[in-house]
């Protein structure tokens, strides 16, 4: 796709989740953002991006994109949540398991394209959102991976950019999926949520990726000299 289309297809709009997987996903795969010198005021309109992603050094640092400063390029994006800003501080959140990150600017506009293999995860203010309750989740299983690394945070981002997306997004849905089967009383409580595990668990199948769905999330991302048990079921 050229710059042109990308500009096009974000003209009216701040911010663009695109590319359903399939009907009912908790996300897109593509997510359009623009950041403009001038406020539109006819929609939400972004000024400022928090993402990580990892820098041409390899380290993987914790981004402030703003027009001022952006600049055009390529880099690989980590998993972990993207937080639009505009100039009241309202903020728009989103989580994704990995994917890029491509930026174009023209005009005194800017337009950040973020592409993953897994959903780009859309988190409301809704408390009853399956997507804000899946994106949560998956937050906290990955703390806890991470303080298995003990001090080694830049070996643990490197891990995680290096992860494939779709690979993480399978492992934490299967993960997440065993807890709430061996809990009637989350499923109970949970019972929306419990299905859309289902539902992704089956949509993953259709896909013929078998390593997806048996991929254990500890092997993905826990160091190899680690004992911890943290994940186990």
């Amino acid at each position: 796709m050229d710059d042109n289309t990308l500009f096009e297809e974000i003209a009216t709009a701040g911010y663009l989740l695109l590319d359903q997987p399939h009907p009912n996903s908790p996300g897109g795969l593509r997510l359009l953002i623009a950041l403009r010198e001038t406020p539109t005021e006819a929609h939400y309109d972004p000024e400022r991006i928090d993402l990580y992603r990892a820098e041409p050094d390899g380290r993987v640092l914790l981004n402030h994109l703003k027009l001022k400063t952006i600049t055009n390029g390529s880099w690989p994006l980590c998993a972990g949540p993207v937080v639009l800003r505009d100039r009241t501080d309202k903020r728009v959140y989103f989580f994704t398991y990995g994917g890029s990150l491509d930026i174009y600017s023209n005009n005194g506009m800017a337009v950040c394209e973020l592409r993953s293999t897994a959903p780009i995860v859309t988190m409301s203010s809704d408390s009853e959102s399956v997507a804000e309750q899946l994106a949560v989740e998956t937050e906290a299983l990955l703390a806890r991976i991470h303080a298995a690394w003990g001090r080694d945070d830049d070996g643990y981002y490197h891990r995680l950019v290096e992860t494939d997306p779709l690979a993480l997004y399978g492992a934490s849905i299967v993960y997440i999926s065993k807890t709430y089967e061996q809990s009637p009383a989350l499923r109970h409580c949970f019972h929306p949520f419990y299905e859309m595990l289902t539902q992704e668990h089956a949509w993953l199948h259709t896909l013929g990726r078998s390593d997806v769905l048996s991929t254990q999330l500890d092997s993905l991302l826990t160091p190899a000299n680690s004992q911890t048990q943290s994940l186990q079921i």
